[in-house]
């Protein structure tokens, strides 16, 4: 019966400690999501086809992520954010430089954060988010010969 007990009490603080782990993976995980969210859209704002728009939005949404990875739950390391100008939402997008091809920002994050109860183990989660840019008319099109 003492062998059982103690098995019982092994078991029962093992998963408390992947329950825990779980959930705090998770937490960080709907953060980076949101924060990569945010960030895209800051910089989506910015795209209106204008000379220089295409940088003013890659700024403002790396700005955005770097006034807000301290929100981030303690402990979590913040990658460097990659962040993509696109003309389209084609996979991987095609990225640009042209103001008035783009249309869309992607923001990708990575966050890594030490587990509890599982040392050996590092948490990565990542999310990428795209957001679009405020409508534009399309261009013109080419006059026919």
């Amino acid at each position: 019966m003492l062998i059982y007990f103690t098995f019982l009490i092994i078991l029962t603080i093992s998963l408390t400690g992947l329950m825990i782990d779980g959930g705090r993976w998770l937490l960080l995980k709907t953060q980076v999501t949101y924060l990569a969210l945010s960030a895209a859209q800051a910089g989506a704002v910015l795209l209106d086809g204008e000379p220089g728009s295409v940088d003013a939005a890659r700024d403002r949404a790396n700005d955005m992520v770097t006034a807000n990875s301290g929100l981030l739950e303690n402990q979590s390391a913040l990658a460097t954010p990659v962040i993509r100008v696109c003309s389209n939402l084609a996979v991987p997008c095609a990225t640009t430089a042209d103001p008035e091809a783009a249309r869309y920002i992607q923001v990708s994050l990575n966050a890594t954060i030490a587990a509890a109860f599982v040392v050996q183990i590092d948490m990565t989660s990542g999310a990428t988010a795209t957001a679009a840019g405020p409508p534009r008319p399309p261009p013109p099109a080419a006059p026919p010969e």
